[in-house]
């Protein structure tokens, strides 16, 4: 009895430890925060951390949308993997699905699903690395816009679903949006009255007659 007690609580602990580790994933934008010069390019990189470093649990396959005011950024491309560590889910050479897709506006739609076996990325993928980076062209100055995620898959070696806690990122436009100065105006607004006189005037002339 007392042997049954045990190995039920061994398995209660066994059981909590994974969905606890499990919730520590995280899905963050690096850098969180940047500024950019006006109509510049620039770039940001998308890095998972928190899986098991060579144990579960580990990424094998994902679905994100990458979202930003499009007044702010254009995306240009998105190159997959770790510059440093490679892409983690192309282990031993292998050649994963990954595809990415800008024509909505305001979100890059990025996905990548490994062929490596489970055991594979169970046993060699690292528990912190870039699933790549997105890079994008700046709009006007004055412009600012939060980075979100919106998660549509998000599996781990064997296809389940890995909880994910999703941070924010932002990027700036430095400047500031150009206002026409009130002399500017005024000059305009006289220059049109100086016009407007002779034609009146002509036209008085016209109905006078």
């Amino acid at each position: 009895m007392f042997r049954k007690i045990m190995l039920i609580g061994f398995s209660l602990f066994v059981l909590g430890s994974q969905a606890s580790f499990a919730s520590m994933v995280f899905l963050d934008y690096v850098p969180a925060s940047q500024t950019f010069s006006p109509f510049s390019p620039g770039s940001v990189s998308i890095q998972v951390s928190g899986l098991g470093d060579k144990q579960p649990p580990s990424l094998g396959d994902y679905d994100l949308n990458l979202n930003y005011n499009p007044a702010v950024l254009t995306p240009t491309s998105f190159v997959f993997g770790d510059p440093v560590q490679g892409d983690q889910l192309a282990l031993n050479g292998g050649s994963p699905y990954n595809a990415s897709n800008f024509t909505t506006p305001g979100s890059a739609n990025i996905q990548e699903l490994s062929f490596n076996s489970a055991n594979t990325l169970d046993t060699q993928q690292a528990g912190t690395f870039l699933l790549g980076t997105l890079f994008f062209t700046t709009g006007a100055p004055g412009g600012a816009t939060p980075l979100t995620f919106t998660i549509n898959a998000f599996g781990d070696s064997q296809g389940a679903d890995l909880p994910v806690t999703l941070d924010t990122g932002s990027i700036t436009v430095s400047g500031v949006a150009s206002v026409p100065e009130p002399s500017s105006v005024f000059l305009t607004l006289a220059g049109f009255t100086l016009l407007a006189i002779p034609v009146y005037r002509s036209r008085r002339r016209n109905i006078a007659q």
